[in-house]
């Protein structure tokens, strides 16, 4: 679905490969991971067959971020504002892109604050 939301519509000069043949919705897309489970997962579904990484969600939620960011959903590393970030922990939350962690609610004005500064410089540009 992140996908489908992010990538350019169909009507786009440009269109990422991984983005056809239908193309998307062309929507920036800002992502929050809230807590210590986003980051820490202990337990994986038996069915899941694939790596059991305790930051999956982080991993997810950065995906999603990186899709929003600039509708590519396969951006090289080189172009990737989360690349070279290390994970978040709650001792040293990180955020990059269009990607942020905060790990209680005391701190999600912070990012709702920081959100909201970078829409408004991409309306106003």
């Amino acid at each position: 679905m992140a996908d489908f939301v992010g990538c350019p519509d169909i009507m786009s000069p440009i269109m990422p490969a991984a983005c056809q043949p239908d193309g998307g919705q062309g929507a920036v897309i800002f992502s929050i991971a809230l807590g210590r489970l986003t980051i820490q997962s202990q337990a994986c579904h038996p069915y899941y067959g694939g790596a059991c990484e305790q930051d999956l969600g982080e991993q997810l939620m950065r995906y999603i971020a990186g899709v929003g960011d600039d509708g590519d959903p396969n951006t090289p590393a080189v172009s990737d504002p989360c690349d070279g970030v290390p994970p978040s922990t709650e001792a040293n939350p990180q955020s990059c892109g269009n990607y942020y962690f905060s790990p209680t609610g005391g701190g999600l004005m912070e990012v709702f604050e920081a959100i909201a500064s970078r829409i408004f410089t991409r309306i106003t540009h």
